[in-house]
Order: structure tokens, then sequence, then C-alpha cells
């Protein structure tokens, strides 16, 4: 029921803290574990980014056509494959656009999955657009919110959920959040290993960064290093109220000047 969050993961912040908690026999459930690459939830959303980043990608593009974010099942992709099984020279890719077009007047099930495919590459389109303007975490975040997989994942149990947000949460150094492309090389280059929090069994207090606990619920939250800023410059005074709880100070657009 307890959670303590963090600002990042790399610090001896959440190290210092789980130690003190050990040492007073409380368990705690935030020490490196496993890697998040290995769950099937994270790889399909890496395929999702992929596909998005570069659409000339077949099994990128399959597995987000299989995702909550295209809705396809596995017989509707072998009805477009087998559609064109003559011409042994059509990409899968290829197969997909002229169904979407030959077929996008048919009233039964063949029309049916040409219009999917066509809201399919609809919503690849807008990612794209987004792409463009935002970086790979808040591209993840409205995937996760827009493509049904937050929910799907909710209902699965939140470890998933988490999981996903790990890798969210890569995309954000020190100097910015990483662009889609600059992230997708982040995490090939790093071998696909993502450090995920081990478990500290029942009854014991999680302890995450705060941009992994989105979505997320516990009844007792617990702020670490709220004074610090983000980039590890040094601690801040901070406003605080025991009825209004914690204030940053106001910062005077018009006189530039800060104050309580």
């Amino acid at each position: 029921d307890i959670c303590i969050l963090t600002r990042k993961r790399d610090n001896s912040s959440p190290v210092e803290i789980a130690r003190a908690l050990s040492q007073a026999g409380i368990p705690v459930s935030g020490g490196q574990g496993g890697n998040a690459c290995d769950f099937p939830e994270v790889k399909q959303m890496l395929d999702i980014l992929s596909y998005i980043d570069n659409g000339e990608q077949d099994i990128p593009m399959a597995s987000a056509m299989l995702s909550p974010v295209g809705g396809f099942s596995e017989d509707e992709l072998s009805e477009i494959k087998i559609c064109y099984r003559e011409d042994k020279t059509l990409t899968f890719r290829a197969c997909c656009e002229k169904f979407a077009e030959e077929f996008k007047e048919n009233l039964g099930a063949a029309g049916g999955i040409a219009r999917k495919l066509q809201e399919f590459y609809k919503n690849v389109d807008e990612y794209r657009k987004l792409a463009q303007l935002s970086g790979a975490g808040t591209l993840i975040d409205e995937i996760l919110s827009r493509g049904g997989l937050e929910a799907k994942y909710c209902r699965d149990g939140a470890k998933k959920l988490k999981n996903v947000r790990r890798l969210a949460e890569a995309a954000y150094t020190p100097s910015g959040e990483l662009n889609l492309s600059e992230f997708l090389n982040k995490i090939k280059s790093g071998g696909y290993k993502l450090a995920v929090a081990e478990g500290g069994g029942e009854g014991s207090v999680t302890m995450m960064t705060m941009h992994s606990s989105k979505g997320l619920e516990f009844p007792v939250v617990i702020i670490a290093d709220v004074s610090c800023s983000f980039r590890g410059q040094g601690g801040r005074a901070l406003l605080f109220d025991e009825k209004y709880g914690f204030a940053h100070n106001m910062f005077d657009l018009t006189t530039r000047v800060t104050a309580p």
C-alpha cells in the first residue's frame, strides 16, 4: 500500500532508501531485477515504435497489426497474404497496401479487413506526426492511451503496465527527452537490456520513479528528493504547509522575480 517515488533510477537515492528500509526489516520492491525487453508487452511496444519509425519493415508491421493498435487477428493477416500467394515477389506490407485498395468497396469479410487496414494506416500516420513533434516517452504514453494498451495491461495486471512504463522512462535523459530514432538506437546499442525493479514479496514497500508510476495507484505515496532538481543540482528551499502540502516558489513572468 506504500509507494516511494524517486526522480531518477540511476542515482544514489533509491539505493540509500532501499538499504535503510531493509536494515529496518521492511521489504522493498525496487532493486534491479530482470530485463524489461524480455517481456512480450515491451517487445510488442518496441515493434510498434519500430514500425512508426520505419514503415518498410514487415515483421514490426505485423506485430503492430496484431496489437490493440491494429486489432487484427492472425487469420486476417493470413487472408491478406494468401490473397497474393501467387506473386512471390510481394512483401507483406505490399500485400496489405494492395488488399486495402482492391477490397475497400467489398461488402463481405474482405471489405471489413480492407477498411480496418485503412484505419490502421490512418492511426499510424497520426503517430508518425506526433513523433515529429514529441519525444519517444510522450509517444509511448499516447499509444498506451489511444491504442487501448493501457486498459488491456491494467486488466491483465499492473506489472505489464509497469514494464512498458519502464521502457518509456528510458526516453528521458538529463539533457532532455529522446526523439523516436534516438530512443530506438539507444535501446539497440544497449543490447536490448533494460533493468526493471525486482519484487520484494507480499507486504513490501514499492519504490519506483515518478514516470514509471503513471497509471498506477497507491493509498500512500512518499515523494523522495522533492527539493532537488531533476538534473541533480543542489537542493532548494521548498514551501510546506500542514494543510496545503508542498508548493514551489512563484515566478513572476513580468518582473522575472521568484518569491514564496
